[in-house]
């Protein structure tokens, strides 16, 4: 296979509930410049859920990002449902993940997850409640997202702070 056309970094944040502290710490200390970072995609929850993925970042702050990622959903029948990035959401989806960090200091940034479910933060959500082949699809999906938003040359670095 081909190299993508540029580097890729997975990073796993912690702290999110508390105030989004895994983005934010690795935002003031990443060894990365962030003028290169083109995208940042952030993705929670995927093993539940109905047919659709739930994307949410891109209202507030449009970008390209959100055409790589409708593309690559279209070319891969992956159903995305953009209205939890609706002005006026109650639960203010749009602010409650790592994405926004990225976002603060522009950086195109998305959530992507499989929405909530009745057992979302339970005790009672349990292993056997994932859906597997799903999930398989929906990991198959991301990478092949991943490498589309590091070939895509409509997504161009910008000069940005630090938090």
């Amino acid at each position: 296979a081909q190299r993508p056309k540029r580097s890729i970094a997975f990073v796993w944040h912690a702290g999110t509930e508390q105030g989004l502290h895994g983005s934010a710490w690795f935002l003031r200390e990443t060894p990365i410049r962030t003028d290169r970072i083109v995208a940042a995609l952030n993705v929670e929850r995927l093993g539940r859920g109905g047919a659709a993925l739930y994307a949410v970042g891109d209202r507030a702050n449009p970008s390209a990002l959100r055409g790589v990622v409708t593309a690559q959903a279209t070319r891969s029948n992956m159903l995305v449902d953009w209205s939890w990035d609706a002005a006026g959401d109650p639960w203010q989806r749009d602010c409650r993940s790592d994405h926004l960090n990225y976002r603060r200091i522009g950086i195109p940034a998305l959530t992507i997850n499989s929405g909530v479910h009745a057992d979302w933060r339970r005790p009672t959500d349990r292993i056997a409640a994932i859906d597997f082949t799903r999930y398989a699809a929906r990991v198959t999906w991301l990478a092949e997202l991943v490498r589309a938003v590091a070939d895509d040359a409509t997504l161009r670095p910008k000069g940005r702070a630090r938090l």
